[in-house]
Order: C-alpha cells, then sequence, then structure tokens
C-alpha cells in the first residue's frame, strides 16, 4: 500500500485518476487483529459473499453514516464486550 493511499485530496470530485485502494483485501487483516469492521460499500451482504468478498460485521450508508452509527452504538458495545471476556 502507498503511503498517501489515504490522502485526502483538494478536489474530492476529481478522485479518478488516484490510486485506489483495495479496501477488500484489508477487512480480514483488521479483524485478525480484531478489529470490528464497519463498511460502507453499495454492494449487500450477500453480494460480497456471491462475489467471495470479505464483509465488514457492519454495513452503513455513506449518506446516513452518522445517524447508523449512532444506532450501531449498543451493537458495538455488546460485540466489543464478547470480545474483552
Amino acid at each position: 500500500m502507498q503511503p498517501d493511499s489515504f490522502k485526502i485530496y483538494d478536489d474530492p470530485e476529481d478522485y479518478s485518476d488516484y490510486p485506489k485502494v483495495d479496501a477488500y483485501s484489508l477487512i480480514e487483516k483488521f479483524k485478525e487483529k480484531g478489529a470490528i469492521v464497519i463498511g460502507t460499500s453499495s454492494m449487500s451482504q450477500e453480494e460480497l459473499k456471491r462475489k467471495n468478498l470479505p464483509t465488514p460485521d457492519f454495513q452503513i450508508n455513506k449518506l446516513d453514516s452518522e445517524e447508523m452509527l449512532a444506532n450501531l452504538k449498543e451493537e458495538l458495545l455488546i460485540k466489543i464486550g464478547k470480545i474483552m471476556h
């Protein structure tokens, strides 16, 4: 992965020529480290499985991410509690 893979570019509308990060390849690596992965893919969990791509623990819509994350808070705390016990 390139050091600037997650760089925020000045013109967010003109990102097509910038290097892409294959986030799917990172999901399992994060999970191996005990991370809880929240994804923003436009593909459903079923479609990700059908395409043999790793699935996040939770999936949210980019446009409603703040509200959806707030709604996930309790589920996340429960999952974290199970991991720590």
